[in-house]
């Protein structure tokens, strides 16, 4: 699984990739709000939903890819229950799951994802016979971006509790992993 991104103050944005021995498996983005804060999201949108966005980008996404939308998501993260939509995609290989990253980046660049780009260049690839996950997470500075929004006014603290989580479980052993100092690893996850 790779857990992409969670940010611990008011939304939530994580990817979990599960990779089979074969190069196939299974993908999950779920994008969300903290339940204390869903009113003011909500209310911020005006009558539009505010997962909009990514429900049309799901409706065009390859039929191979078996993408399907619950907009019922909940799930405690740390001390906070959020809530939001789960995207659930099916890749046959290699190259299907890195089109379905690719596209998750491209997606957490734009204005309507609270991951703000924090994840880049995420790849798996198989190198003699093993799978090497590799990718780039960015700070970015949301607490002053949501400061220079009046319609997030008082959200920069929260936002500042953001923390970025990347969680990679592999169907065998894990040999190494990069960087230690704000890694983990339990049994074949490395988070």
């Amino acid at each position: 699984m790779i857990a992409g991104l969670v940010l611990s103050g008011c939304v939530a944005s994580q990817a979990e990739t599960k990779i089979n021995a074969d190069g196939s498996g299974t993908n999950t983005f779920k994008i969300g709000f903290a339940s204390e804060f869903s009113s003011f999201f909500a209310g911020a949108a005006g009558d539009e939903d505010p997962f909009k966005q990514p429900k049309d980008d799901v409706a065009n996404y390859p039929k191979e890819w078996e993408a399907t939308v619950n907009d019922q998501w909940k799930e405690k993260l740390g001390e906070k229950e959020f809530s939001g939509i789960q995207i659930d995609m099916k890749f046959k290989d290699l190259a299907m799951l890195n089109a379905q990253l690719t596209e998750f980046t491209k997606n957490s660049e734009s204005a309507d994802n609270p991951a703000g780009g924090a994840l880049a260049n995420l790849k798996v690839e198989e190198v003699n016979n093993e799978f090497v996950v590799s990718g780039t997470a960015n700070a970015t500075d949301l607490a002053a971006e949501a400061e220079a929004d009046p319609s997030m006014a008082g959200m920069g603290e929260e936002l500042k509790k953001a923390v970025i989580v990347w969680k990679v479980t592999m169907p065998g052993e894990v040999k190494s992993f990069e960087p230690a100092d704000i890694g983990t690893k339990d049994g074949n996850t490395v988070t």
